[in-house]
C-alpha cells in the first residue's frame, strides 16, 4: 500500500485534500504573523504534516521508496501555504521547492519580534477599558493582547537537576498578579465591592477565577433589575386599582345623594 493512503502515516492524504485547502480563514498580508503562524500550526498539526515545515522529517533519499510520497506531500503543503498567503507574498515563494524552505523564509521575514511589536500591545493595553463595553468584551481583548505578548515574549523557564525553588511558578504568578491588577484598575464601579474583595484575598486568585467572580456579580446585578422593576410596576397597579375603586364608590354615592 502506498504511504499515502496509510492512515498511520504521516505521508497520509485524505480524498478530500487538495492543494486549494484553506488552513487558514484569513490569507497572511504582512501583519500580525503570530497569530496566522498559530493558525497554520494548529492546521498543519490537525492533518499530521507539522513534521514538513519544523524539520523534524528530512526529505528521503530518491531512490527510497518514500520518496515519491514526501514528494506530493510536500507539493500539498507548498498549495496550502501559498494558499494561506496573499498574492504578493505568495509570489515571493513561489518557486522555492520545499515546504521546509518556504516557512524558514517566512520565519526570517516576518517571524523576528522587535521592540515596536512588543511597544504596540503594550500601548493597545492602556488604551482598553471597560467604561463603554461588556465586561465579557473588556475581558476578552485583554487577554487577547496578553496572549500575543506571551506568544511574542513568552517567559524564560529555569531548571536545573533536583531544584526546589520553583522559579518559573514564582514568576508566572508574579505576572499573573501584575495582570490582575491592570484588569481590576480598569473597570468600572459598578463593580468596587467584588474588587475590594478580590484585592483583600490573602492569595490573589488567578485572572480566569476573578473574571468568574465579577461575571456573578453582573448576573446577580442583571436579576435584580429584572425583578425590581415588576415588583414595582405590580405595586403601582394595585396601587391604581384601588384609587379606581375608590373613585368609583364616590361618583356612585354622590349620584345615590343627588336622587335623593
Amino acid at each position: 500500500m502506498e504511504l499515502t493512503q496509510d492512515p498511520n502515516s504521516v505521508y497520509y492524504l485524505r480524498q478530500s485534500d487538495n492543494t486549494g485547502m484553506k488552513l487558514v480563514t484569513t490569507p497572511f498580508n504582512g501583519s500580525s504573523y503570530a497569530n496566522w503562524k498559530r493558525s497554520i500550526f494548529i492546521g498543519l498539526t490537525a492533518k499530521n504534516k507539522m513534521c514538513f515545515i519544523d524539520g523534524s522529517l528530512l526529505e528521503p533519499d530518491r531512490l527510497d521508496n518514500a520518496y515519491k510520497s514526501w514528494c506530493r506531500c510536500n507539493s500539498m503543503i507548498i498549495g496550502w501555504l501559498i494558499t494561506a498567503l496573499e498574492p504578493p507574498i505568495a509570489a515571493s515563494i513561489l518557486y522555492v521547492d520545499t515546504a521546509r524552505d518556504i516557512w524558514i523564509d517566512l520565519e526570517e521575514r516576518f517571524g523576528q519580534v522587535s521592540s515596536a511589536q512588543i511597544y504596540a500591545l503594550v500601548q493597545e493595553i492602556s488604551q482598553v477599558s471597560q467604561e463603554n463595553i461588556s465586561l465579557s468584551d473588556y475581558y476578552t481583548q485583554l487577554k487577547k493582547v496578553w496572549d500575543e505578548i506571551d506568544n511574542l515574549k513568552p517567559l524564560p523557564t529555569y531548571e536545573c537537576a533536583n531544584c526546589t525553588c520553583n522559579l518559573t511558578q514564582k514568576v508566572l504568578k508574579l505576572q499573573q498578579d501584575q495582570r490582575l491588577m491592570v484588569f481590576l484598575m480598569k473597570m468600572c464601579g459598578d463593580f468596587a465591592n467584588v474588587r475590594s474583595h478580590i484585592l483583600m484575598m490573602e492569595i490573589l486568585p488567578t485572572l480566569p477565577q476573578a473574571y468568574r467572580m465579577l461575571l456573578q456579580e453582573q448576573r446577580h446585578k442583571e436579576i435584580s433589575r429584572i425583578i425590581t422593576p415588576t415588583d414595582s410596576t405590580a405595586f403601582a397597579f394595585d396601587k391604581n386599582q384601588g384609587y379606581n375603586r375608590q373613585q368609583t364608590g364616590f361618583q356612585a354615592k354622590s349620584r345615590f345623594k343627588t336622587l335623593l
